[in-house]
């Protein structure tokens, strides 16, 4: 088996990824972003095979990319499931791509992928599992803060714009929400605050469900990424065993990250990634093999680590302090982050490899 890559967005997802696959000894080759790819001029250039022509998701320029290499690439040749836009063109012209250029897609119908993204869907499928969500506000215009803005799909229909959530805390920040966003996109709920873990799961096609725990330490404002995670026990079994089986009732397969707000000993469901997800050093450190999508008979459920697996970005907390931003730490995690900093040097998603630290400074001069 052989994976493709298809980069320019989630790199350190993909820098975790192709470690893993490298330590397996099991090939990968990687199509490159036109413009701003740091993947492309990093230690894993040696890997890219070839360029889109377009900077836009098109499927007729990704078709023509991979059949320019396909004659030099190995039979059977799998698909990567990095970024959410790309999965998603992937599988509305899976027939052709899997016809024309002999491509392997390990995901699930797109119905089932969209089912499990669109985060108003999910929520409602929860719902029926029994799985707790913040408390809805109907009244966002003079709800109390903090409130959160979840965008009931991933894309306006209208514009195809990507949405993101929006964490609003000061009244000037709803204000410029109602200002510049279409209402309709969203819906709302109240922010919760409370330790914050991620469910790191794979699906089989038999159903079956790998699992792993993420404590996370710190994170960039806004609800963005996750600059400082280790792993943990579950925090709530009752919790993970409604969450698979919502998930096992889809038929997805796949990897798969849930994030969790545990307040009390309550868990309060975030959202879910059908992807792989930014942080997923943690997860190959502590068992997960990306080898699965394409032998998933030889998944092993991982025992729990018996020592902490941490996972750090370092480049990214020194970004966000560049940028005049303040780093969000979880409830006083920041002095056990330091407590043990060496270990977190030491693990930091690019700094493992002296050949990532280019990649590392490049991505702080980035726009």
């Amino acid at each position: 088996m052989h994976f493709l890559i298809l980069s320019g967005a989630n790199e350190r997802a993909i820098v975790a990824a192709c470690r893993s696959l490298r330590s397996d000894g099991i090939g990968f080759s990687i199509i490159a972003r036109p413009r701003q790819d740091p993947i492309a001029r990093s230690f894993l250039t040696k890997h890219v095979v070839a360029t889109r022509s377009q900077d836009t998701l098109d499927v007729d320029d990704l078709v023509q990319t991979i059949l320019a290499v396909r004659h030099r690439l190995p039979a059977r040749l799998i698909y990567l499931p990095v970024s959410e836009a790309l999965n998603r063109l992937v599988l509305r012209h899976r027939d052709r791509l899997t016809q024309e250029c002999r491509l392997e897609i390990p995901l699930p119908s797109l119905a089932t992928y969209e089912l499990l993204s669109d985060k108003a869907s999910f929520n409602a499928l929860a719902l029926q599992f029994g799985l707790e969500l913040p408390p809805s506000e109907t009244l966002p215009h003079t709800a109390p803060l903090p409130l959160v803005a979840k965008p009931h799909a991933e894309f306006d229909a209208a514009t195809h714009r990507k949405l993101y959530p929006v964490l609003m805390f000061e009244e000037h920040e709803r204000q410029a929400f109602f200002a510049n966003e279409n209402v309709a996109n969203y819906f709302f709920q109240r922010f919760v605050r409370g330790a914050s873990h991620y469910y790191l799961m794979f699906f089989d096609r038999a159903g079956r469900c790998a699992s792993l725990f993420q404590e996370n330490m710190a994170q960039q404002p806004g609800g963005k990424s996750i600059l400082a995670a280790q792993s943990c026990d579950c925090p709530s079994p009752d919790f993970l065993e409604r969450l698979t089986r919502c998930i096992a009732s889809t038929g997805f397969f796949g990897f798969c990250m849930v994030e969790a707000i545990t307040v009390e000993g309550r868990s309060y469901l975030i959202e879910l990634n059908p992807r792989l997800w930014g942080p997923l050093s943690l997860a190959v450190r502590a068992g997960f093999r990306i080898a699965w999508l394409g032998a998933p008979e030889a998944m092993v459920f991982p025992a729990p680590p018996d020592r902490k697996v941490r996972y750090a970005w370092l480049s990214g907390m020194l970004g966000t302090h560049l940028a005049g931003r303040k780093i969000r730490w979880y409830q006083r995690k920041r002095r056990d982050f330091y407590a043990h900093l060496w270990s977190f040097v030491r693990q930091d998603i690019y700094c493992s490899s002296l050949a990532s630290l280019p990649m590392a400074v490049r991505e702080l001069r980035r726009p």
